[in-house]
C-alpha cells in the first residue's frame, strides 16, 4: 500500500516526502487491514446459516472465488479506494478459509483420531506457506519488483481451488452444524 498505492519508499529518509507517502500507505493498509478484521468477524458469524442453506461445497467454493475476485485485480488496481475494498473484502474468503477445512476434517474422522488429522491438516498448511515464504522473493525479482504479480498468482490459484472444492468428498448423513459447542 505504501510503495504501490501511495508512490512512497521505505527505503527513503525519514524526513522525506517519500517517507511520509510511505508511512501513509502503511496507515491506510492498517485501517483496511482492521475493516478485514470486522469483515472476518462477521462472515464468520453467518457462516453456519451459509453452509445450512446451500452446503459445505458452494459454500467453500465461493469463498475460494470471492479470494480470487479480491486478490487478481490487485495486479491492475492503483487508487486508493479500489485497494481499500480489495482488501477489506478479503475478510470474507479468509472466513470461509479459516473454519471450513477444519471443519470438513471433523466430519470425515473419528472423534478420537480428529487432533492428529487436524495437525496433519496444519502441516499441509504450513509447508505451502514456507515453500511460498522461500520463492516469492525470486518471483517478486523475475517480476521487477512488482509485488502485485504475487497477488495476481494466488488468485488465479484460488480459482483453480474453486473449482476443486467441488471435488470434495463430504460424508453422507452426517449433520453440519458450526454452531459453537457442538459435536456434529
Amino acid at each position: 500500500m505504501g510503495e504501490a498505492i501511495y508512490g512512497g519508499s521505505p527505503e527513503a529518509p525519514e524526513d522525506s516526502e517519500e517517507y511520509r507517502k510511505f508511512d501513509h500507505g502503511v496507515q491506510f493498509g492498517s485501517l483496511a487491514l482492521c475493516v478485514n478484521s470486522a469483515i472476518t468477524m462477521a462472515a464468520s458469524v453467518g457462516l453456519p446459516y451459509a453452509v445450512s442453506r446451500v452446503g459445505i461445497k458452494p459454500v467453500y467454493s465461493f469463498g475460494q472465488f470471492m479470494l480470487a475476485v479480491c486478490l487478481i485485480p490487485m495486479f491492475f488496481v492503483h487508487t486508493r479506494a479500489g485497494a481499500f475494498i480489495l482488501l477489506a473484502g478479503l475478510g470474507i474468503p479468509w472466513s470461509v478459509v479459516m473454519v471450513l477445512p477444519f471443519t470438513l476434517v471433523a466430519l470425515c474422522v473419528e472423534e478420537s483420531q480428529c487432533g492428529l488429522y487436524i495437525g496433519v491438516l496444519n502441516i499441509f498448511v504450513v509447508i505451502p506457506q514456507l515453500v511460498v515464504a522461500l520463492l516469492i522473493g525470486q518471483v517478486i525479482t523475475i517480476a521487477h519488483g512488482n509485488m502485485a504479480v504475487a497477488f495476481l498468482i494466488g488468485g488465479f490459484s484460488s480459482l483453480i481451488a474453486s473449482a476443486l472444492c467441488w471435488a470434495l468428498i463430504v460424508p453422507r448423513g452426517k449433520n453440519i452444524n458450526l454452531r459453537a459447542g457442538s459435536s456434529h
